[in-house]
């Protein structure tokens, strides 16, 4: 703004010493014209600050609202919000009977139990994993026989659930999608480092890729 401010120093000379009235006047115009943009300037400089219109309004002495209407196209464009990532019916209902199925069996939940939320829905991830021959009850079998001892106590052991379902929405979004789905949570629960969804599609002899690949992973 240095030359703004210099030019506002010219005019404010050449119309204080002006020789004949048109002269100052012609000075004090173009004076009150540079003022302006100088102010507004300094409005945009406050809001880009962290200042309010609220704080501009306080400063020169109008009302919230009038520097709100005068302003308001100098203040810093906002990020876009992202929009909120929304759960299927599908994936909310996998995930109430995941956490139905460990609390029935004294178990924290965890991500055998989202395999078998999953299994117990009709989904294209339920349909994927029956392609390869994974029912509900030979993954419910398999799922008790081959969970660590941690796991069979009555909750003494963390729940993977929280931590599934997150890393669901960070797949759903880095997929594109707007909505977490019972696929995102099957992909979930088969990378979840507890390994219960993942031991148990090895015990029944099918691999989490064969999964993935149904699912166009």
């Amino acid at each position: 703004m240095d030359e703004l401010e210099e030019r506002i120093c010219e005019l404010a000379e050449e119309a204080t010493h002006a020789e004949d009235p048109e002269s100052a006047l012609r000075a004090s115009n173009e004076l009150q014209h540079e003022v302006h943009q100088f102010v507004h300037a300094n409005v945009q400089r406050v809001l880009a600050s962290g200042g309010s219109f609220a704080d501009v309004a306080r400063v020169l002495n109008v009302s919230r609202q009038a520097a709100h209407r005068r302003y308001r196209h100098l203040a810093p464009e906002r990020p876009k919000r992202r929009p909120r990532l929304v759960a299927t019916d599908d994936a909310r209902a996998a995930v109430r009977l995941a956490r139905e199925r460990a609390i029935a069996a004294g178990e924290p939940p965890r991500s055998e139990h989202v395999l078998l939320g999953i299994l117990s829905t009709d989904t294209d991830a339920a349909r994927a994993l029956q392609a390869e021959g994974v029912t509900f009850d030979a993954a419910r079998a398999c799922a008790r026989a081959s969970a660590p001892d941690d796991a069979r106590s009555d909750g003494t052991s963390g729940s993977s659930l929280r931590r599934i379902v997150r890393e669901a929405g960070l797949v759903a979004v880095a997929r594109g999608n707007e909505r977490l789905g019972s696929d995102q949570l099957l992909l979930a629960a088969l990378a979840d480092s507890d390994g219960g969804a993942h031991r148990t599609l090895v015990a029944l002899g099918v691999t989490p890729a064969s999964i993935r690949t149904r699912l166009g992973c």
